[in-house]
């Protein structure tokens, strides 16, 4: 008896007169109420307020916390398992070693992922009509907001 599993279908293709990336550019504008040269600031704060702002919502978490949850995980669970007997027999040497690899996976993995985060976090423009980001509006520019 054999059994025949099924395979996953893909995602239908979009029709070639809907997907945007085969369409001509004037075609694309016109389906998007745009023009070369970008959005009448009417047109843009329609948007904005149908839309919102074009933005990536920034999601902070507590470094204490980021830190602690390096020590929960199967790897340091192991760890954590091996200096409880080496300090039950009062073994201080191996108990002080393996609490200084636990303590050293912990400070490596979070000074690893913070720098690793930190150009992600410098290279985000702060907004999007920011030179270079190719956003573009036409009219006058309203004088930027000055808290």
């Amino acid at each position: 008896m054999t059994t025949t599993a099924k395979q996953p279908q893909a995602a239908p293709a979009p029709e070639p007169d809907q997907d945007l990336k085969t369409l001509p550019m004037e075609q694309v504008q016109s389906r998007l109420d745009s023009s070369p040269d970008g959005l009448t600031q009417d047109e843009a704060a329609r948007r904005l307020t149908r839309y919102g702002p074009n933005e990536i919502s920034e999601h902070r978490t507590n470094p204490l916390l980021k830190f602690l949850s390096y020590f929960w995980g199967p790897i340091p669970w192991m760890i954590e398992v091996a200096v409880v007997p080496s300090g039950a027999v009062r073994h201080w040497p191996d108990f002080f070693i393996i609490l200084v690899l636990l303590i050293a996976n912990a400070v490596v993995g979070y000074t690893e992922e913070r720098q690793a985060e930190t150009p992600s976090t410098r290279s985000r423009p702060s907004s999007p009509s920011t030179p270079g980001s190719g956003a573009t509006a036409r009219g006058p520019h309203p004088a930027p907001v000055s808290w």
